[in-house]
């Protein structure tokens, strides 16, 4: 059904098309020109066979952007819901759904370099654009791009010094100021230098310490160095710094009294979920030792191009090197309640805690007094990165690049925030390394003066490694801490082991061919149309070592594309538009599992297959001298073609399809219905059907030297599920942003905005989790469910000051 759907779509388009090169074929010198970096080359964005929707600084300014999430709001096919505050990123781009991390989906370069980690902290100021480009980008990008990547374009020099300094005062004590300077040093050599503070002062109270939940606070600086000594050789070399310190963000638990479903096997709950009174959020930050997130970031970034003469043919080199230290505290309650399993927190008598510890599980060095819900982990982060690449003459009718990248990722938990709670001792975060190294060729053609074919093929290779650390307890922990718990042991090794006592060590190498072809063709000098055939990739991986399934396998994306892109300069239109068709084989999503000591952890399990069909347009349209109107549309139709998921067999079996009351899913089982775990036909999760924004702008030259400015933004997205059984969901939002303002001769402007001013309150986001303080489902022994709902920031307002000089 889907391919015949993308077999109408086609000739749809076709018909379209054919319409549009008789109906319009004028041309307007004066049309603006929008240059992208997509490819990793400089190309007007009409002539780039690739759905591209781009950002420059002055539209970010217009669409009252601040991070990529709002980016996310005019993209067509993009979403990105920030559930954990600015921790945690869950993009997904045309239905590929992240439950956990960005990492492997959605990639994040800065010029083409990888950038690794959470990027919802990103300070703007340093970047002149922001491309969000849609499809598998492996081929070009490399790595970690199996639906798309986003790629961040820093500020380049001006000819003569120059700058601007941008201010923002809001309410929640809401405090952004920038400012930039550049132009050239000495002859040869220009910079750029730009720097960021960004303060917010929380949008919810906290009812259970006084405090303020969503706190935010950012400080970016960053350093650009441009080179051009010789007519043969440019380069530049960039540093940027960044530290993000956020307080918890806010979440609040819809427990299982909700519940409506499946109620005999787990609980769970259909429709639409019911998040708190704005008023009434609540969480334990007092008994967390280092509440919020804290993330340092140092980045280096070269690259270098050496042409040959005369000959057309360049040499060019691209490297990075990222340091990344971070620091996370959270309520996992995601209430005011506390949770203890083998204790009881005050003002239960002490010794009756104790008792549990000693006696119930046997558990070493346990802390009645301390939740294991209560968590604060530490973690850094290295990657070095490098690409070489030889570029045969751009005006030959027969050109191409070919290159070699590797990369080098190190991450590992440290031992900043160990503490001692209800279970022991804490564990230290694995150690993961992965060794990416690629080779990469690339074609393009002029068939005809108007038709271009484009082949693009990369090798990849990934090797990726996970280690247990293990400690012993007086490394970290002094006498006298020890002292303080029960059947304290100084000599207790913590962590997993394997048979030999020594650290658990695995391994695995993920190999990869992934083509991308193209043709462009030139319907009229404004007016083109592509067709695209790509794959992506996301290497696989591993999971904790007592999970059903240790190791992930890779995934794996087809994308079949048309598009048409262009504008008709006499009728004042701008526009680019998509329909594709997506195979997605190996689709990675979380399920859960009990953990040896009675706990519950998750895992990533490969699904099975996904479909989806969709169309995405974003468009311009000038109005009148005075009145313009920009919007974007997307649809999307993604069904789980087969696959099945342990939880869903839970759900629907019960007691028969467990190999134990509080046990795992047992498809064995003499009385479990075969296929009962089966999800097919089902939406992924975090996947609206619908997207769109209408942005209608006035701007009115009220003299020779003030214009007179305008606007406003709806945005809206249909709901969405929180997992695959379709049952929980978010609802749809739609939300409107107002902006009103004047421009003194083009170098001060005076904008007042206000955003969410209806106060939509749709969440952010769910996250499938399990209420603990709720006594079992007596037939199967487990847990009901509970959600985790991440409210929609409140209503916002304020005025910014710009002033270039």
């Amino acid at each position: 059904m889907r391919q015949i759907k993308t077999l109408l779509l086609c000739s749809c388009a076709a018909c379209i098309i054919a319409t549009s090169n008789q109906s319009f074929a004028q041309e307007d010198e004066e049309t603006e020109i929008i240059t992208v970096t997509a490819r990793k080359r400089t190309e007007d964005l009409s002539d780039v066979p690739i759905s591209v929707s781009a950002f420059t600084a002055e539209g970010l300014q217009d669409k009252l952007i601040n991070d990529i999430s709002e980016i996310s709001d005019f993209t067509p096919g993009f979403q990105q819901q920030q559930a954990f505050g600015r921790d945690g990123d869950r993009p997904v781009i045309r239905g590929a759904s992240n439950i956990l991390v960005a990492e492997g989906k959605v990639g994040f370069f800065l010029d083409g370099v990888p950038l690794t980690g959470d990027l919802s902290a990103l300070n703007f100021a340093a970047f002149q654009q922001i491309e969000v480009i849609k499809g598998p980008q492996s081929a070009l990008f490399g790595r970690g791009t199996l639906s798309g990547a986003i790629n961040l374009v820093t500020r380049r020099p001006d000819d003569e010094w120059s700058g601007e300094i941008q201010a923002t005062y809001g309410n929640f004590d809401t405090v952004r100021a920038s400012g930039v300077v550049s132009g050239p040093i000495i002859d040869g050599i220009s910079a750029v230098i730009t720097g960021a503070i960004d303060r917010f002062g929380g949008d919810f109270e906290n009812n259970e310490d006084g405090g303020r939940l969503n706190e935010r606070e950012t400080n970016a600086a960053s350093i650009f160095l441009y080179f051009d000594p010789t007519e043969n050789f440019t380069g530049s070399i960039k540093a940027l710094y960044q530290e993000v310190d956020d307080g918890h963000f806010a979440i609040d638990l819809q427990d299982s009294s909700f519940n409506n479903v499946f109620l005999d096997t787990r609980g769970y709950f259909d429709g639409v979920v019911e998040p708190r009174p704005l008023e009434e959020y609540g969480l334990n930050t007092d008994d967390i030792l280092r509440p919020g997130l804290y993330r340092e970031t140092l980045q280096f970034l070269a690259d270098f191009t050496y042409e040959f003469g005369d000959s057309g043919f360049s040499l060019s080199y691209l490297g990075g090197y990222t340091d990344q230290e971070e620091i996370t505290g959270v309520d996992q309650t995601y209430d005011e309640t506390a949770v203890f399993f083998l204790g009881t927190p005050l003002p239960f008598p002490p010794f009756f805690g104790q008792t549990v510890c000693q006696f119930s599980q046997n558990i070493e060095n346990a802390d009645c007094s301390m939740s294991a819900f209560h968590t604060t982990a530490s973690s850094e982060r290295e990657v070095f990165s490098h690409e070489v690449r030889l570029r045969s003459p751009e005006d030959a009718p027969l050109r191409g690049s070919i290159g070699y990248f590797h990369l080098n990722e190190d991450r590992m938990g440290t031992s900043d925030f160990l503490e001692a709670t209800e279970f022991g001792l804490d564990t230290l975060g694995d150690i993961q390394r992965i060794r990416n190294n690629s080779v990469f060729v690339s074609f393009e053609a002029d068939i005809t003066d108007k038709l271009i074919v484009t082949g693009e093929l990369r090798y990849s290779r990934d090797k990726i490694e996970r280690e247990t650390q293990i400690y012993t307890a007086s490394d970290f922990f002094s006498a006298a801490d020890l002292a303080g718990l029960l059947r304290a042991n100084p000599d207790e090794i913590v962590g997993d082991v394997d048979d030999n006592g020594d650290p658990v060590s695995r391994s695995a190498t993920f190999e990869a061919w992934l083509p991308r072809i193209t043709a462009l063709y030139q319907i009229t000098d404004t007016v083109n149309v592509y067709a695209q055939y790509s794959k992506g990739n996301a290497p696989g991986g591993f999971n904790p070592i007592d999970a059903p399934i240790t190791t992930i396998d890779e995934e794996k994306l087809s994308n079949y594309e048309i598009g048409f892109k262009g504008s008709f300069p006499d009728i004042g239109l701008s526009f680019n538009t998509a329909a594709f068709f997506i195979r997605y084989k190996n689709q990675g999503l979380t399920q859960t599992f009990v953990t040896a000591d009675g706990g519950l952890d998750s895992f990533v399990a490969n699904i099975g297959v996904t479909e989806t069909f969709g169309l995405e347009l974003d468009f311009n349209l000038q109005l009148s001298d005075y009145i313009s109107l920009g919007g974007t549309v997307a649809y999307l139709d993604a069904e789980i073609d087969e696959g099945s998921i342990t939880d869903q067999g839970i759900l629907l079996g019960g007691i028969d399809c467990l190999d134990e009351p509080g046990g795992d899913f047992d498809a064995s089982q003499p009385n479990c219905p075969d296929g009962i775990d089966s999800i097919a036909g089902n939406t992924p999760p975090l996947v609206s059907d619908w997207q769109f924004t209408l942005s209608p702008r006035f701007n009115y030259p009220a003299t020779a030297d003030i214009d007179l400015f305008a606007g406003a933004d709806v945005i809206y997205r249909s709901s969405f599920f929180a997992q695959v059984h379709n049952l929980a969901e978010t609802g749809s939002a739609l939300r409107l942003n107002l902006q009103a303002g004047l421009r003194i001769q083009d170098n001060i402007e005076v904008r007042f905005w206000a955003e969410n001013v209806t106060q939509n309150e749709t969440p952010n986001g769910i996250l499938r989790y399990v209420d603990f303080n709720a006594p079992n489902v007596p037939e199967t022994g487990l847990d009901p469910r509970a959600f985790g709902i991440t409210p929609a920031l409140r209503r916002s307002y304020g005025a910014t000051v710009l002033f270039r000089f």
